[in-house]
């Protein structure tokens, strides 16, 4: 290794954390956290980015539709009863005063480690 081209500065390495499942935030959530671990946000015609509530509630999750007060995604689902299976069907419902953009977030790049932890949120101990 040849010393005298060192430098002080630390190699331009960047890591990726892929989030499974992906998270689905507002837009402006998703900017917060791409400025916050000095990563460019990617172009909004990328196919992650839509109306908040058509995330959330995603047409393929079963029966969804927009019409009336808000959002609304019924799922059939298996459960296993005391004696036997019974379908139970789960009813979503997600309404908002106003529409706004919201963005997938599949992988966050980052060069260190402390990024993503300055990311999560702090909470303080419970006093007894």
């Amino acid at each position: 290794m040849d010393l005298s081209t060192a430098t002080d500065k630390p190699p331009a390495v960047r890591f990726v954390a892929k989030l499974h499942p992906p998270v689905v935030v507002p837009w402006h959530v998703a900017h917060h956290l791409y400025t916050a671990v000095e990563a460019p946000f990617p172009p909004e015609n990328s196919g992650r980015c839509a109306l908040f509530e058509d995330l959330v509630v995603q047409a393929d999750a079963g029966d969804a539709s927009g019409e009336g007060d808000g959002m609304e995604a019924v799922t059939t689902v298996l459960t296993q009863g005391a004696s036997r299976e019974t379908e139970v069907r789960h009813r979503n419902v997600l309404s908002s005063d106003r529409s706004e953009f919201g963005f997938v977030v599949e992988s966050l790049p980052f060069s260190h480690p402390k990024q993503l932890v300055m990311l999560l949120p702090v909470r303080a101990p419970l006093s007894s």
